[in-house]
Order: C-alpha cells, then structure tokens, then sequence
C-alpha cells in the first residue's frame, strides 16, 4: 500500500517540476 503513496508523490512531483 506504501508503494501506491509513494506513487503519486512522485506523479505530484514530477508534475510540478514539468510545469517549472
């Protein structure tokens, strides 16, 4: 179940850093 957090911490993230 971790892995599913950890998951859309990254999608969040790499979202941010396209939008930079």
């Amino acid at each position: 179940m971790k892995h599913r957090v950890h998951d859309l911490l990254i999608h969040q993230l790499a979202k941010i850093r396209s939008q930079n």
